[in-house]
């Protein structure tokens, strides 16, 4: 007869044994970053001319910020839009500048009978949009500040030809938040919707994301230049950070080697994860966690279409809810980088998403 020390031993064993098997089943997660195209907020239309004015706040920064923007945009040959400075549609600086700088930044991203004049003006002009923008105040405490720096900007566009009851179809507006207007003076011209878009980066993000500029020796020249690099998201398409879910196995044939590319992943090493999970995939051809990886590292070398074809595979051979998602996240991935580059619909079309 057994004494009760050994049968809680045993079913112990047998618990462990279990949860090996399920573990073995059905996988394991974990997520890794990987960047993925994002469509421009002002995707839709060919080269839009934007009349960029004045920026509101301190006046050094703003006006550094608002040059580097016309620079970067004016030599950048794949460039999408055409972007002109307002003091070229023949306004004076009264005209453009703030008639209240002290106003709040709710006030500022309104669209208000205070830019009548600059709306007309680029309206004759045949522009497309007007950009404005706010250097926003860093609230944090100055010992904060100090150990990782932060700088940010709303910016607001306003589509110049839209009407007020159409310009919640605009390409800016699909997705945005309206932003209330003022109802004064609107007879003396249209006033159009417009939209908001804050961008704020710290220095520890910008490290990260542009490696380069952790060499500058000018601290705050990099930051900003890390703002315009990340502010240009609104005109072209850019790449955004995503979290995947991975699936990691243990007890399975090529178990090793799948965590081996789990990691490689995690780190960003993307192509190396893809060469591990491939060669394991010549020796065991039906590892489905190998194969759903592999699927999300074809999306991050924008291999849309084997990414498809993979993701679809191991949901077939193992129809789970994480496999499931990934085939509808592969797809969606594929109708973004589409549209954010003008690519017509691939010739399956789209399965999945609508």
């Amino acid at each position: 007869m057994w004494s009760l020390d050994a049968r809680v031993i045993v079913l112990i064993i047998r618990s462990m044994m279990l949860f090996s098997c399920l573990a073995m089943l059905a996988g394991c997660q974990i997520s890794a970053p990987i960047h993925v195209w994002q469509k421009p907020a002002l995707a839709g239309q060919l080269r839009p001319k934007i009349m960029v004015a004045p920026l509101d706040g301190p006046p050094e920064s703003a006006q550094a910020i608002r040059r580097q923007l016309l620079e970067h945009v004016a030599n950048d040959a794949a460039a999408t839009v055409r972007l002109v400075p307002s003091e070229t549609v023949g306004l004076s600086a009264s005209d453009q500048d703030s008639p209240h700088p002290e106003i709040a930044l709710v006030s500022f991203l309104r669209t208000d009978g205070n830019d009548a004049s600059l709306i007309s003006a680029a309206r004759q002009e045949n522009v497309d949009y007007i950009l404005r923008g706010q250097v926003l105040p860093d609230p944090r405490p100055l010992a904060w500040q100090r150990e990782n720096p932060r700088l940010g900007v709303a910016w607001q566009v306003i589509p110049v030809s839209a009407k007020p009851e159409t310009a919640t179809n605009s390409p800016l507006a699909t997705g945005q938040q309206h932003l209330p207007q003022h109802t004064e003076n609107r007879s003396a011209i249209d006033l159009p919707v417009s939209v908001a878009r804050p961008i704020i980066i710290d220095w520890k993000w910008a490290e990260q994301q542009f490696s380069d500029l952790a060499q500058w020796d000018d601290q705050e020249a990099a930051l900003q230049e890390a703002l315009i690099r990340q502010s240009k998201s609104i005109f072209g398409p850019s790449l955004e950070q995503h979290q995947i879910k991975l699936e990691i196995t243990y007890g399975l044939p090529g178990s090793r080697a799948v965590r081996n590319g789990v990691a490689l992943a995690m780190k960003g090493r993307w192509s190396e994860a893809e060469a591990t999970w491939e060669e394991l995939l010549v020796r065991v051809p039906f590892n489905s966690a190998a194969i759903h990886n592999l699927a999300i590292a074809k999306v991050a070398r924008q291999d849309y279409q084997a990414a498809r074809e993979l993701a679809a595979y191991a949901q077939r051979l193992k129809p789970t809810k994480l496999h499931s998602k990934t085939l509808a996240w592969v797809e969606s991935a594929q109708r973004t980088y589409h549209q954010a580059f003008q690519l017509p619909d691939p010739p399956d079309g789209w399965a999945l998403t609508r």
